[in-house]
């Protein structure tokens, strides 16, 4: 872990932010507490910047870390992970609050709407190809007999 005493931000090396932040979760269940809701410190907005890998000068990419924290950390997905000020205690304070478990559970629901919807895409699919085939059931068309009246229908006809 390298810290800028400028700007004191952290720069951690592949994978060392997780073996923290895990770290930090174990704890918390060690403790036996249970999770605490906690208001993640409110952070002034920064602008927009990709910063550049120290390691490779690449830019990293900008993620909201586990998809609901409100923490933006920049990755570079070879070298590691470059936290601005604050940003450590803020993904402490998430963590300590169930923010992991919370992460799961909505990362898990998004995997099972995702599959339904594959799911259903597939049906649809089936019911169209079936349809195309001319093997569907009498029930997939419903006759109208005003489809036939139509004098613009029976030019073509």
């Amino acid at each position: 872990v390298s810290h800028c005493d400028a700007c004191d931000s952290l720069w951690f090396g592949r994978g060392v932010l997780e073996t923290v932040l895990s770290r930090i979760e174990s704890q918390v269940q060690q403790e036996a507490q249970s999770p605490q809701s906690m208001a993640v410190p409110v952070q002034s907005p920064q602008q927009v910047e990709y910063r550049k890998c120290p390691s490779c000068e690449q830019p990293m990419s900008r993620t909201n870390y586990r998809r609901i924290s409100g923490v933006i950390i920049d990755t570079c997905s070879r070298h590691g992970t470059y936290l601005d000020a604050g940003e450590l205690e803020a993904l402490e304070v998430f963590v300590q609050a169930g923010g992991m478990v919370a992460s799961d559970a909505h990362e898990k629901m998004e995997r099972r709407s995702l599959e339904e919807a594959a799911t259903r895409e597939k049906r649809r699919r089936k019911r169209w190809a079936a349809i195309a085939r001319g093997r569907a059931s009498a029930h997939d068309f419903i006759y109208d007999p005003r489809w036939y009246e139509n004098p613009l229908w029976n030019r073509w006809l």
